[in-house]
């Protein structure tokens, strides 16, 4: 997407957390991130490379079928 549409997108869904790569963050341009985490997911050091290898236990952190999983914007 031209970077223009993806800034609107962005500033519409204002996300909490953005993951990107170096490109990924490229094709935004000069978008300013205001409250979004941007998270690189390149990165040599990652936030959930601390995390156990495989699913978490959902009942361990109170996750039930209202906790948010996926959004698509459309």
């Amino acid at each position: 997407y031209a970077s223009g549409r993806l800034q609107r997108v962005l500033d519409d869904a204002r996300p909490a957390v953005l993951l990107h790569d170096a490109s990924g963050l490229a094709a935004l341009g000069d978008w300013a991130a205001h409250d979004t985490i941007l998270c690189n997911v390149c990165a040599p050091v990652t936030p959930w490379q601390a995390r156990e290898a495989g699913n978490p236990d959902r009942h361990r952190l109170g996750l039930t079928s209202r906790n948010l999983a996926y959004i698509i914007y459309t």
